[in-house]
């Protein structure tokens, strides 16, 4: 088995860290202001999961905040599907 694939998908993930954290700079302040915190966890070829802190939030809160964030990403990065909150 070659190494190849496993390092194409090594560069693939570095590559959406970038946009990702690119993506979260420019959102960054905006929840600074409500006294949220966010930070990236774990990136995936195909999603990635973040912590959320600092918020009070109602229950639904999270699941909003999740769709909104994932929507936003699923728009800027090719192939992005998905957010895990953790």
């Amino acid at each position: 088995m070659s190494a190849e694939p496993a390092r194409d998908e090594a560069s693939l993930i570095r590559v959406k860290r970038l946009q990702i954290e690119t993506a979260l700079d420019r959102i960054r302040p905006l929840l600074q202001e409500d006294g949220v915190a966010i930070s990236l966890v774990d990136v995936r070829v195909d999603g990635a999961s973040f912590r959320v802190t600092g918020a009070a939030m109602c229950d639904s809160a999270p699941l909003n905040f999740q769709a909104a964030l994932e929507e936003m990403l699923r728009e800027e990065i090719e192939g992005f599907r998905g957010v895990r909150l953790v």
